[in-house]
């Protein structure tokens, strides 16, 4: 049935599942939070956990979407010596706009099926992930920094949507 099956993807295989997938009737917040492009999640992957909750039935939501400039960790520590300087760089920038921009061409390839996509917040002046894993460490998560001035990822989605004439 789908409610089995889209059980069986909630809740026996979430270690690959980006943090920005929830489904009716039973939400799961998944993540999709690495600076490495090693450790992010793959298009590949990506676009394999669409197809397979495409293929129970269910509508698609995406929420709680943010992208975290750091590798993901599963466990809090302690800020670090070699973290001190938690600037938004333009490397770090660089990295979570090419990110930001997968996600949003494959949310596009799935408009069908995607119901809405919304963010864990505004900006990144207050995030969670300032705070986990890493206490006390700055991250820049969302589409508007701290100033609550768009970031580039920001004018690369609302570009992208409106080429392919796709109005909000």
């Amino acid at each position: 049935s789908n409610w089995s099956r889209y059980h069986s993807y909630t809740h026996l295989s979430p270690s690959f599942f980006p943090h920005v997938i929830s489904s009716s009737p039973h939400p799961s917040h998944l993540f999709l939070i690495s600076s490495s492009s090693a450790l992010w999640v793959s298009e590949a992957q990506l676009e394999k956990t669409f197809r397979d909750f495409a293929a129970s039935g269910l509508p698609l939501q995406i929420t709680e979407l943010d992208i975290s400039v750091y590798p993901k960790q599963y466990d809090g520590r302690e800020k670090q010596l070699s973290e001190t300087d938690t600037s938004f760089t333009e490397e770090k920038e660089e990295a979570q706009l090419k990110q930001y921009k997968m996600c949003f061409e494959l949310f596009r390839m799935y408009r069908g099926l995607i119901t809405g996509v919304t963010f864990w917040n505004i900006s990144d002046r207050h995030s969670w992930l300032d705070n986990f894993p890493v206490k006390g460490r700055k991250d820049h998560p969302l589409l508007f920094d701290r100033n609550l001035k768009p970031k580039r990822a920001y004018y690369e989605i609302v570009n992208f949507w409106l080429s392919q004439g796709i109005l909000f």
